[in-house]
């Protein structure tokens, strides 16, 4: 889940942020997430898609969800640098997009999908 949801002039708390302050008050820690990255969303949107994940691509704007979530799967992975990312936390995270764009519009070109 998301740690933050970005806004203008920062950051709002977001789901994990929520589920964290839930556990630390009442010491219970919460049922597995089905929500990104999990292996769970993939896997119930692919087979309602009737696809095998290395027919998909996940695009997003979160290194940590999004496109981790691609990675894991098998999938391509576009980032967009609309939103949390930029080139700045892609290249400390580790993580390799299959492509990276300033903004969606470019990706059926991008992709040679058109």
């Amino acid at each position: 889940p998301d740690r933050y949801c970005p806004v203008p002039g920062g950051g709002e708390p977001d789901c994990a942020a929520m589920i964290a302050a839930i556990e630390a008050c009442t010491g219970v820690r919460c049922d597995p997430v089905v929500g990104k990255p999990s292996p769970i969303m993939v896997a119930t949107i692919t087979e309602m898609l009737g696809l095998p994940p290395a027919r998909c691509i996940m695009v997003g704007d979160r290194l940590e969800t999004d496109i981790q979530m691609g990675i894991d799967a098998g999938m391509a992975t576009c980032l967009v640098l609309t939103g949390d990312a930029d080139r700045a936390r892609l290249a400390a995270s580790g993580l390799a997009p299959t492509l990276v764009l300033e903004h969606i519009d470019g990706l059926l070109d991008d992709a040679g999908l058109r």
